[in-house]
């Protein structure tokens, strides 16, 4: 029914529609009062702050490290308050959590609002950073020297992720995704493959860091093999992930009509080399994810009939337990401590505005709470700022973005002092 309601009332009347219903919110909690936007537990401190006058302060997606391994850098985007990812570039910084300063390095014409440009640390050097870009109309990735602030190499195609030994990278085309998911991909370049539903020569792309080789690993047609959906929907791959050792990675397959109709997610693993393609889930519809260890992944997905659950996938067998807790029936953005038995997630904005944060404990079925933070509802859609809490390599620490404050992004981070 929401699929034909769409239909009728056509993109622009639904967006218009939208905006209301968000302002409208937005009204009636402001007369009503927001009794404290930020609660923080007394498990935590709140160390800092990111944040700059008229300026959004974000990093993006939770599956990325932020913080350097000396915990003494933190990456982040910088871009107007009221940004336009067609127009703008975001710049590209660092913070110094010791001295607490920002550190410009460079800038980026191509970048979202919920993954930024793929900002990452180099695990080989930390002097240096990667992220995508646009350079003479083509999307690269880009290495960067911090400390020198200049180029080192550039990569021919953007990356979404790479393994930690630079063995290779993976890559999509960043145009697709974000015509068909808003805020995941970059706008700069038009989408040459609007007209097609799996387009031809199009897919996942490796990079070889010896070489210098691209190549198509997984083609649409690949995909498409077999899945009857594939010939009336439009496909696009997001939520590429490297397995921990490297020789594994997982991805989303996703077909759907178009932007903000219905999706359809086949959960996908493969080995490096593209071999031994496997379909994990297909049926339930994945959210999010983390890996456990190089062999489970912890997703959260809405079942049908239910609501949204966490569950664990073992990648080599297809097995799959969903841990059973009343208190992980919201979606979320997971990742795991180093003893593999506690995870980090947060909530997407509840009825009242308030984005929770928390740590789940897998064997004592114990959740901790950690921060409850409002989320301005003039921010919405392809603009929502999720938390997507992030913790520090030793995981003494972590950051979320956040609007909570001055309907603009801004990181917070926290020391966690105990659990």
């Amino acid at each position: 029914m929401k699929e034909l309601i769409k239909r009728i009332l056509g993109q622009r009347l639904m967006g218009f529609l939208r905006f209301a219903r968000q302002y409208l919110k937005y009204l009636k909690i402001s007369l009503k009062g927001v009794k404290n936007k930020i609660v923080v537990s007394d498990s935590l401190t709140l160390l800092d702050e990111i944040t700059i006058p008229k300026k959004n302060v974000f990093f993006g997606y939770y599956d990325i490290q932020q913080f350097n391994e000396e915990r003494n850098k933190l990456l982040i985007h910088i871009v107007p308050k009221k940004a336009s990812t067609y127009k703008d570039a975001a710049t590209i910084a660092y913070y110094d959590v010791t001295e607490r300063k920002m550190v410009q390095v460079a800038e980026s014409k191509a970048w979202s609002w919920q993954q930024g440009c793929r900002l990452r640390w180099n695990p080989c050097n930390q002097e240096e950073i990667f992220f995508n870009n646009c350079v003479d109309n083509k999307y690269v990735c880009q290495i960067w020297n911090i400390n020198e602030k200049k180029l080192v190499k550039q990569i021919p195609i953007p990356l979404y992720d790479f393994d930690k030994k630079l063995t290779f990278g993976l890559g999509v085309n960043f145009s697709r995704l974000q015509r068909l998911r808003p805020g995941y991909g970059y706008t700069t370049l038009p989408d040459k493959t609007a007209d097609e539903l799996t387009p031809k020569g199009d897919g996942i792309f490796k990079y070889d860091f010896k070489t210098g080789d691209v190549s198509l690993l997984i083609s649409y047609e690949d995909l498409a093999k077999g899945v009857e959906k594939c010939q009336k929907l439009q496909s696009y791959i997001n939520h590429i992930s490297i397995s921990p050792q490297g020789d594994k990675f997982m991805f989303f397959h996703i077909m759907t009509e178009g932007p903000g109709m219905r999706w359809y997610v086949r959960f996908c693993v493969a080995n490096s080399d593209g071999t031994s393609l496997k379909v994990l889930e297909e049926t339930d519809t994945i959210s999010h994810y983390t890996w456990k260890n190089n062999d489970v992944i912890l997703t959260t997905k809405l079942q049908k009939g239910t609501a949204s659950v966490y569950a664990e996938y073992n990648v080599n067998t297809g097995e799959k337990n969903i841990i059973q807790s009343k208190d992980l029936n919201l979606d979320g953005h997971p990742t795991f401590f180093i003893d593999k038995q506690n995870f980090i997630t947060d909530t997407y904005p509840q009825a009242d505005s308030i984005q929770h944060v928390f740590i789940f404990d897998e064997k004592s079925r114990k959740k901790t709470k950690l921060v409850d933070i409002y989320h301005d509802p003039r921010l919405y859609e392809e603009q929502r700022c999720d938390l997507h809490p992030r913790l520090t390599p030793d995981n003494g620490y972590f950051t979320i973005d956040t609007v909570y404050s001055d309907c603009k992004r801004s990181v917070l981070l926290f020391k966690i002092n105990k659990c």
